[in-house]
């Protein structure tokens, strides 16, 4: 909602420092990705991951999520 509200282009999540996420709040990621596709296409924003490919765990969810909406969803790392 925040995005929506100040219209940003792109938001940056920046997972460099996260070691570990249970799949709760990996499916948070799932829903938030899931309202910003359920936008009209004007008001959509671009999502853009920074990760640490070494993390096992970070390359194979972030591949998911960026199947999930090849559109919106760009990785870093």
């Amino acid at each position: 909602q925040h995005a929506q509200r100040l219209a940003v282009a792109r938001v940056r999540v920046d997972l460099c420092a996260l070691e570990f996420m249970n799949s709760s709040c990996l499916k948070s990621f799932v829903t938030w990705i899931s309202q910003d596709r359920d936008l009209a296409p004007e008001r959509r924003y671009a999502i853009h991951f920074i990760s640490r490919p070494e993390i096992l765990w970070q390359r194979r969810s972030l591949h998911a999520l960026r199947c999930f909406a090849v559109d919106l969803i760009t990785v870093e790392g």
